[in-house]
């Protein structure tokens, strides 16, 4: 982390408490302190991400594909809106959907695994906006009982205001021993995107809200849905299938944060029309 300009702090529980008086952690804690930390709007990330691909000359086409077949040397692209597009290489990029539709050769088959998430939006008045001004990116680790390992962790953003004109504090869970399902077709995923998420899980997220930040005063809540992509190994799948057919997947929850790394990575595969 120094290479890349930043040093963290170690925080005890006394520290935390003064620095940061709205969380509420175990004596015992302790606290890492990354000053360059942040997060990321993943509107605004794919808006940029679109703008630098057009100024470096790439024409995005909205729509969506609906089969990749490859014939001659060549790979032709048909969307939902009729539309073929032929093209000598082709970077598959298309998260959890990737299994449902006709993207892979024939018999190739990736082992993914689409697993659910639950998240919990609190919206604020301006009021708690702004005593909540001062808040960092909070992802808590609870460990197991010898600290070698992480049991559970969760993330908090701090007020964000959303395309609606409203602030909200989220939060999510990360890997855990509460295990949402595993979505199996295009049809669950999209009923899943369609619903507001787990009530069960929702409930358990509430909990650890309150017990984190137990001062905390909001108009609404609301729950939501998300999804996240897993290979078997727990890393990125980033490789050549065919000699001009690459594909990028399976971000096992992690990929937001590092998704510019990612991408570039998958260029250098030498791709270069992307669906």
């Amino acid at each position: 982390m120094e290479r890349a300009g930043t040093t963290p702090c170690l925080l005890k529980s006394k520290q935390i408490e003064e620095d940061f008086p709205y969380l509420s952690f175990p004596v015992d804690s302790s606290a890492i302190l990354d000053n360059m930390g942040g997060h990321i709007s993943p509107r605004k990330l794919v808006s940029a991400h679109q703008m630098a691909a057009s100024l470096a000359g790439c024409q995005i086409i909205h729509d969506v594909v609906s089969k990749v077949v490859s014939f001659d040397g060549y790979i032709t692209i048909e969307t939902e809106q009729k539309r073929s597009i032929s093209a000598k290489k082709v970077l598959i990029a298309t998260g959890g959907f990737t299994p449902f539709r006709h993207l892979l050769p024939d018999g190739f088959k990736l082992d993914l695994k689409m697993k659910t998430s639950t998240i919990l939006k609190f919206e604020l008045n301006d009021k708690e906006v702004e005593r909540l001004s001062s808040m960092p990116v909070v992802i808590p680790y609870v460990f197991s009982a010898s600290h070698q390992t992480a049991k559970h962790r969760s993330y908090i953003l701090p007020p964000i205001k959303y395309p609606n004109g409203k602030w909200y504090l989220k939060l999510g869970l990360g890997n855990g021993p509460v295990q949402e399902f595993t979505l199996d077709n295009e049809d669950d995923i999209t009923r899943w995107y369609q619903g507001t998420g787990s009530a069960f899980i929702a409930h358990q997220l509430y909990d650890a809200m309150l017990n984190i930040m137990p001062g905390l005063k909001y108009e609404n809540l609301e729950s939501d849905s998300c999804m996240t992509t897993h290979t078997k190994s727990g890393k990125c799948c980033i490789d050549m299938v065919t000699r001009n057919l690459g594909i990028a997947v399976g971000g096992n929850g992690h990929a937001a944060k590092m998704s510019d790394e990612l991408g570039h990575i998958a260029a250098r595969l030498r791709s270069i029309t992307f669906v």
